[in-house]
């Protein structure tokens, strides 16, 4: 239970950034900061915010299992969309849709179309056109966080309250903190990610040992094994990426004595 009280605490937080440390402006101003946070969220944070938002329940649970029975293809599903779609969207579109947002006082996505098309019918169709890309998005997130409280409190969580304190965190941030408490929540969380991402890649691979100690404790238990002992021996560090046909040939070596290139 220590696990989901941690977790509920870090939740707490989400929820305090969010709603209470960044909010500001009065009047007029109120309505863009609660938007457009100001549109001064400043290089950092937006960065930052990038990444924790594209960090989803996908990216985080989904991925790992993707690529177990997938292999490599799933690092270029994960690339092409967070390292060439994203920024290249932002960069040849995003920039001149902010220069004219701030130009003419734009704050939604309604607005500009609205203007653009001379009409206010679009308005629908970009309700429509959002709610379909963002509820699949949403609805992710939240089974997500169910299927994580559930599992590290050892069923004492069921998934639907999970999913529901998961939901309501969320909403609490978005609906009272805006933009700005929105982007800073996801600039902790994204922090957070890499801390722990590089402490965890550190301390699995140490912990693990990889191809180097499943060797050597087969050469220890084996000292002349067969190339079928080998790929027994070091299965837990294979995948379906790629062929192991130099790593293969390197143990054989060792078993005769000699030294691997």
């Amino acid at each position: 239970m220590i696990p989901a009280t941690i977790v509920l605490a870090y939740l707490a937080i989400v929820v305090y950034i969010g709603v209470f440390a960044f909010r500001r402006a009065h009047g007029r101003e109120e309505v863009e900061d609660y938007f457009l946070a100001g549109r001064s969220l400043g290089p950092f944070v937006f960065l930052m915010s990038l990444f924790g938002t594209n960090m989803t329940a996908f990216t985080i649970l989904g991925s790992s299992g993707h690529a177990f029975n997938n292999g490599i293809v799933t690092y270029g599903l994960m690339a092409s969309s967070s390292a060439l779609v994203v920024p290249l969207t932002l960069f040849l579109i995003g920039t001149r849709v902010w220069a004219l947002g701030k130009k003419l006082g734009f704050i939604t996505p309604v607005q500009l179309f609205r203007d653009r098309w001379e009409t206010s019918h679009v308005g629908t169709v970009i309700f429509a056109v959002q709610a379909a890309l963002l509820v699949p998005y949403i609805v992710i997130g939240v089974m997500g966080g169910g299927t994580t409280l559930s599992a590290i409190s050892g069923g004492l969580v069921p998934f639907w309250l999970g999913g529901a304190v998961v939901a309501l965190v969320v909403m609490s941030y978005v609906f009272f903190g805006g933009m700005r408490g929105t982007a800073w929540v996801n600039t902790f969380q994204a922090v957070l990610f890499l801390i722990f991402g590089a402490t965890a890649m550190v301390v699995i691979g140490w912990g693990m040992g990889g191809f180097r100690t499943s060797a050597e404790a087969l050469l220890a238990a084996t000292p002349h094994p067969t190339r079928a002992e080998i790929e027994e021996g070091l299965a837990g560090n294979l995948c379906r990426c790629a062929g192991y046909e130099q790593i293969f040939e390197a143990v054989e070596m060792a078993a005769r004595g000699g030294t691997p290139a």
